[in-house]
């Protein structure tokens, strides 16, 4: 006897009850075909008009100047797509970076928080948040997220980003290969640690400052006299004078036009002992100042990461 296709259950149900749900299944079923087909018309269209996101990076690098209107373009394209294909944690990200260069600050802080939620392996959206919780002044908040964005996976990132057919064209036109997209990452991650020490200063923790800056100084980025400075400065504060002398020194070799190193360092030289070398410092720093030449490690940007 050939074996019913129908489970066994389904001849225990009334006969009313079980044609009542047999035709709430045909009914059903080209209405399940049909959003499938509109899901994939949308996304064929989302991809047709993709914007260029060469210049997202472009106006962000200072390579050309900030067009709002046509950033709100890019806003727009991105909102429209979250509404198609809403809680994509790569669509959402695109939308929070145009919100917070169109200064819509409050709503990217936001969509980054919502972006966290959908897919919290991010080293970028956490960095974002950062960002953005630094320039309004929340250091404390700053602080989690930063330290949270540097325990993120950097394969794992690598992955997300280069799956991601958002995340794509700009793959294709301004990263060639895998590893480019590691130096991209390394220039965020020292981004990161940079404006993380400037967030752990303001708020006087020096001792996980100097933590955070002995890490980065073991780490191959491109501009090792800052973490040198501010290392230097962590140990001024934590009262470890001959370290401070040490890393300040280093800071100097590679940037030799700092007055705030030469002030600290010619305190630390106080500390020790060395009354003649540090007033020779000390001095060397002050005529910096009246050339008009500042510390170039103050005030460090605030960019965001694309991903």
């Amino acid at each position: 006897m050939k074996r019913s296709v129908l489970p066994r259950w389904f001849f225990r149900i009334p006969p009313k009850a079980a044609l009542f749900y047999l035709l709430v299944f045909l009914i059903s079923l080209p209405f399940v075909q049909y959003k499938k087909t509109l899901l994939k018309a949308e996304t064929s269209t989302l991809s047709r008009f993709i914007p260029d996101f060469t210049y997202l990076l472009d106006f962000r690098d200072q390579k050309t100047p900030l067009d709002k209107t046509r950033l709100q373009e890019y806003y727009n394209y991105f909102s429209k797509a979250n509404e198609f294909l809403p809680n994509k944690a790569d669509i959402l990200g695109m939308q929070g970076y145009c919100a917070y260069y169109l200064g819509k600050e409050k709503e990217a802080l936001a969509i980054y928080q919502q972006t966290i939620l959908t897919y919290p392996y991010s080293f970028g959206f956490r960095y974002n948040l950062g960002a953005i919780y630094f320039k309004a002044g929340r250091f404390p908040e700053a602080i989690s997220a930063f330290e949270q964005a540097l325990q993120m996976n950097v394969p794992q990132n690598i992955s997300f980003i280069t799956t991601s057919r958002i995340f794509f064209p700009l793959m294709r036109t301004l990263l060639k290969a895998n590893e480019e997209l590691k130096i991209y990452l390394r220039a965020g991650f020292e981004r990161c640690y940079t404006i993380l020490l400037a967030s752990l200063e303001q708020t006087g923790d020096f001792t996980k400052a100097l933590h955070y800056s002995l890490a980065a100084t073991k780490s191959p980025f491109n501009n090792p006299a800052f973490f040198a400075y501010h290392a230097g400065i962590e140990t001024y504060h934590l009262g470890k004078y001959h370290e401070a002398v040490f890393f300040l020194q280093k800071s100097l070799q590679l940037s030799p036009d700092n007055p705030d190193a030469f002030y600290y360092l010619g305190l630390s030289l106080q500390k020790i002992g060395k009354l003649d070398l540090a007033a020779t410092t000390l001095k060397k720093g002050e005529e910096l100042k009246q050339a008009g030449i500042t510390n170039p490690f103050s005030n460090p940007q605030v960019v965001l990461q694309i991903y």
